[in-house]
Formats: structure tokens, sequence, C-alpha cells
């Protein structure tokens, strides 16, 4: 007989809820939020409008960190929606997982009930 498969609901659906804790905290942060004090109201910018002001442009250095600066903050932008598209992909693989567990217990247990009702008596079996 094959080894017989547990699935630990409590511990994939605590997964799956830190995952969509790191989700909203990425949302946050997109829209200006900070996530380690989620009281305190949004600052009011967007991190892929974050923009420095060092200066006119033409105070060259200054001119240089506000592209570089503009062009980092695209870029983590860039990867947060990429890790928010990943945490997303894995959540709802995670919710897969306990919706399959699930549909296995409800069939065994309805083989089982009509096991013990005696089966398919009508035919010979």
């Amino acid at each position: 007989m094959p080894a017989k498969v547990k699935i630990d609901e409590h511990f994939i659906t605590q997964v799956r809820d830190r995952l969509m804790t790191i989700r909203n905290q990425i949302s946050g942060v997109q829209s200006g939020g900070n996530p380690a004090d989620p009281g305190t109201p949004k600052p009011g910018f967007p991190l892929k409008d974050f923009q420095l002001r060092p200066g006119g442009d033409a105070f060259l250095p200054g001119a240089t960190l506000k592209t570089r600066t503009a062009a980092v903050a695209s870029q983590v932008d860039e990867k947060m929606k990429k890790f928010d598209s990943k945490l997303a992909a894995h959540a709802q693989a995670l919710n897969r997982v306990l919706e399959l567990g699930d549909n296995v217990e409800l069939e065994n247990t309805s083989l089982a009930d009509w096991i013990k009702a005696g089966g398919n008596q009508s035919s010979g079996m």
C-alpha cells in the first residue's frame, strides 16, 4: 500500500496568509506607505514617482543624481511588481493544494459511505 500523504492544512494556510501579508506590504510600499509603521498615513507619493531635487539641471552632479535615483526607483518598483506576481502565483498554488486535499477527502468519504451502504449490490458484486 502506498504511503499516506498528509497535508498540513494549518501550516499551508499560515504560509499562504503570510504571502498575502507580504503582498499587501509590497502594495503599500509601492503607493508610498511604510510597512514598518502601517498606522502612519502614507506620505503621498508612489515609489515609482520618487524624485530628488538636488539643484537645477545646470548643476551636473545634482542632475546625474536625480536621473540615477529615478532609474533605481523605477527598477525597484518593477522588481516589486514581479515579486507581487510571484507571491500571488504561490498563494494561488497553495489554495489549489488545499482545495485538492479537500476534494480527495470528500471523494474518500463518499466512497467509504457507498461501500458501507452495500456498494453496487444490483450488479452482483
